[in-house]
């Protein structure tokens, strides 16, 4: 049977040269002849096979160690479990938990006491969406008329342009 270029890539696609039998090897060997194509899929591969062979009896010639075997059949029998990501996350949990808890204890209590303690001034603050509750002039020469201002306020105060005060 004459086989055409894409039935020979696809034969040499789909089987192993290793585990072909002879007369297909023959068969793509005389088309391989004929056609350069072919020719180059067949001698790649060829060196594929022979690189997967050596692999392959470098694997069987590698044996574990004795010790390495009777230390995971003592572990098979023991019945102990592998330690995994989630295993090591949970012993670090666990070994750091009161820790982490009692930090955060620690910073409750610090936001809840800086809350407790701020300041809340009963003066009314001048801001630039509002009119100014003081006039530049009596701010600079301390005529609030007896009204104590804050630095804020003062501030805000001399720094307002006067566009806003005519809103």
């Amino acid at each position: 049977m004459v086989l055409n270029c894409n039935e020979i890539k696809t034969r040499i696609d789909s089987i192993s040269l290793n585990h072909a039998s002879e007369e297909v090897v023959q068969e793509i060997r005389i088309h391989a002849h004929q056609c350069q194509g072919c020719r180059e899929a067949l001698t790649a591969a060829t060196l594929s096979a022979q690189l997967l062979r050596v692999r392959i009896e470098e694997a069987e010639a590698m044996h574990p160690s004795p010790f390495f075997e009777s230390l995971v059949m003592n572990v098979i029998k023991a019945g102990k479990v592998v330690s995994t990501p989630i295993n090591a996350f949970t012993r670090w949990w666990e070994a750091t938990s009161s820790i982490l808890a009692f930090s955060a204890s620690i910073s409750v209590i610090l936001i809840v006491v800086a809350l407790m303690t701020t300041k809340t001034d009963d003066a009314p603050l001048a801001s630039s969406t509002s009119s100014n509750l003081y006039p530049t002039e009596a701010v600079i020469l301390d005529q609030n008329g007896g009204r104590d201002m804050t630095n804020e306020q003062v501030l805000q105060v001399v720094y307002t342009p006067r566009y806003e005060e005519k809103k």
